[in-house]
Parts: C-alpha cells; structure tokens; sequence
C-alpha cells in the first residue's frame, strides 16, 4: 500500500459525498459536494483519535487544507488499484487536470498541441490527454470518465517528470502590488494584467518568471521603477530594452559623432579579460 503519510504523494480520487473536515475550523465533517483528482498529500493529523490525510492541490500554500481520514484514503486507493510503482514512462493513455495557477500546465498543453496540431489554451475544460481514438488523438473533456480507453491520471509534476521538463520559476506578489502595474501599463498590458488577475481571483498573484521578464523587456524608463520596487532591481539588465533608448546625438558640439546614453544609469568603459573594451550601464 502507498504510504499516505509522506508529504507530496499523489492521492486517489476522492468522490463527491466523502466526509471531510478542514483545518484551522472547529466544524463537524461535511461532505464534499464535488470530486478532486488532483491531490496530494501534505502529511497526517490526528483529531478526537482519528487520523486524518491532509490534502489539497499541487502547489497549494495557503494554511487552510481538506482532511480525509486515513482509512477513507487507503480503502479509495484500493478501490481504485493504486499501486506503489512509480511510473518510469509516459503511459499509453493518460489525462492531467487543468490548474491555471500551476506554471507547469503551460508545459502540458504546449506538448498536447505539438502533438495535435491544435491551438488549445487550455482553460475550457478540466482535463486534457491522449485518446488515440480520436484522429489527432488527444481530446479534454469535463470529466475523466468521457475519456476512453481509462487513462492513467498524471499530476503536473508526474507529467513533466515523465517527459523530462521543468516547471518555471513562479514570483508571489500581493494583489495590490499587481493593481500597482495595472495602473502604469500601457492598454494592451492592463487587459494582460486583468487576465491574470481574473485567472487568479484569490489571495496573491503568481506570476511566471518569464512573465516577469517580459514586463520588465515592455518596460518604459519611467515605468521601470514601480517594477523595481515591486520585484526588486535586475541582477541582470534587458540590454536589449537599454540598446533601444542608444540613439545617435544629432545636436549641440558632439552632433554625428557621439551617442545619447539614457538616463537612468552610470556607464563605464571597463577592459575585459581579454583586453577588449566594454561599455558597462549601471543602474543608479
């Protein structure tokens, strides 16, 4: 049998109707009012003597988490023939749920649609994978059961392990701090900024660090400081964002043959390892 108990393994689906509690909450068990494929354990609790698997999502970091009793959890593994083998390759016919807020579920509908042709964005339906029935034989439906050929469910984290991938690296910033950038951005960002904000609509904003550098790229000098103070200075400037503010001076005693360095920075001419000259910008 899986050991529950380590935090990170992937739990069987949990059905609507299965009692729960929640942490941080003195109310007596519920039942859960719609299934969850997609959780996993974040460890064990005891309450009044029954012990309790913690759960939620991949990647969940607020304080609040589902408890499930530890025999609930075990007799559903059962039910369900999971099995202690870890996967080693990408099954035949596997599915993964749709979770907007993981950086990883980019990664799954990117590799679907090379697979495809499609265009899929992946924010229609709950779950997306292969179905070799289908002429380009992938499909997403609400639901697993639409699925044929009863498809493996894979985590985002069991996915791109198995396809030997990484996930981004994702940036937590307040909500408010994301209004900050809102207010500044130019129109086509402040419908950009409204998306993400619409696609996360509780607690901190997670944004992708290649997201990120994108803002910093779009960028104007003026808009730059909220950015700095928001995601801290660039430990590494967008020379290409500096190389486009470089112009020619085309007035006063340096005219035609001097350039216009932006403001903003320091510049220094500093000899490299090789004895090649370089002009080094600074931010001030």
């Amino acid at each position: 049998m899986i050991d529950f108990k380590v935090k990170g393994t992937k739990l069987p689906s949990v059905p609507e109707g299965t009692k729960y509690r929640c942490t941080h909450w003195d109310g007596g068990c519920l039942d859960l009012g719609c299934s969850y494929d997609n959780w996993i354990s974040y460890g064990v609790t005891k309450f009044e003597g029954v012990e309790y698997v913690l759960a939620e999502r991949p990647g969940y970091d607020a304080y609040q988490l589902f408890m499930v009793s530890t025999s609930d959890i075990e007799r559903l593994a059962a039910e369900q023939s999971m099995t202690s083998t870890t996967l080693t390759e990408l099954p035949e016919y596997w599915v993964v749920r749709q979770d907007l807020t993981n950086p990883g579920w980019k990664k799954v509908i990117e590799y679907l649609n090379a697979k495809s042709g499609y265009g899929w964005f992946g924010h229609a339906y709950n779950y997306y994978g292969t179905e070799p029935n289908c002429a380009k034989g992938v499909n997403c439906y609400d639901e697993i059961s639409q699925f044929l050929n009863n498809p493996t469910l894979l985590t985002i984290e069991e996915f791109l392990r198995l396809t030997n991938q990484k996930s981004e690296t994702m940036v937590t910033i307040k909500r408010k701090e994301l209004q900050k950038i809102h207010d500044i951005a130019c129109d086509g960002w402040k419908q950009r900024i409204a998306n993400i904000a619409k696609d996360q609509p509780f607690g901190d904003i997670k944004l992708s660090q290649a997201k990120v550098d994108k803002m910093f790229k779009a960028a104007t000098p003026k808009q730059l400081p909220v950015l700095e103070k928001i995601f801290d200075k660039r430990v590494t400037l967008d020379m290409d964002a500096i190389l486009r503010q470089i112009e020619v001076r085309k007035n006063w005693n340096l005219a035609g043959v001097s350039f216009f360095l932006p403001g903003g920075y320091t510049w220094k001419v500093v000899t490299d390892d090789i004895g090649v000259q370089c002009l080094v910008p600074t931010r001030k």
